[in-house]
């Protein structure tokens, strides 16, 4: 779907770190280090009982769309194969691959491990991978994650759903998840689930 089509806006931005004033040093966060998830369609109901019992967030931990192994990465085109003289890809020559199910453990050690250069899992310090994924596996749920750093209450999204109405093209919610470790990084891993409101 091209951008030109989509409307967004982040309703709620949570974090697992404890130390809110290193986040918000980090705000200016880059691309280099997001990942952007499948987007779903949802209705505007089905968002507010799963994200909005009260209201500000409040993640519904027995509606599935809340559990972190719902969601897949965005599906990706491998152009390793194109031609080194031309830096042209052929049709032929791309390859797609398959959209997989979300796995914070992976997902956020790989891109720590691309920050630090690390190219094996083997050569990170024992102590510090074990600490790492007692941590990471306590997050299954939204409901897990410890602070809310901003966040639109029911009323505002709301409002912004019925002005955005009537454009030629889908509105699409954020929640944004900051995962942050500060042993392997000083910035945080970004993480973009999109809801598009159907």
């Amino acid at each position: 779907m091209s951008d030109l089509n989509l409307k967004s806006i982040t309703v709620a931005i949570l974090t697992n770190n404890n130390n809110i004033k290193k986040i918000n040093n980090q705000l200016n966060n880059n691309n280099k280090y997001t990942i952007t998830l499948e987007p779903i369609c949802v209705t505007k109901e089905t968002f507010n009982h799963a994200f909005y019992s009260s209201n500000y967030i409040a993640p519904n931990e027995f509606i599935e769309i809340t559990n972190f192994n719902y969601y897949k990465k965005k599906a990706c085109i491998d152009n390793d194969n194109s031609d080194s003289n031309t830096n042209k890809v052929t049709t032929s020559n791309k390859k797609l691959h398959k959209s997989l199910p979300l796995s914070l453990y992976d997902e956020t050690l790989s891109m720590f491990m691309k920050y630090n250069n690390i190219s094996s899992e083997n050569s990170i310090n024992p102590k510090l991978l074990i600490d790492y994924t007692n941590e990471i596996f306590k997050y299954k749920n939204f409901k897990d994650i410890p602070i809310t750093l901003s966040c639109m209450n029911w009323i505002n999204v709301l409002d912004w759903l019925n002005e955005n109405n009537k454009i030629n093209g889908v509105l699409c919610l954020h929640i944004e998840l900051h995962y942050y470790d500060p042993h392997f990084m000083p910035d945080y891993v970004k993480y973009v689930f999109p809801y598009y409101i159907c």
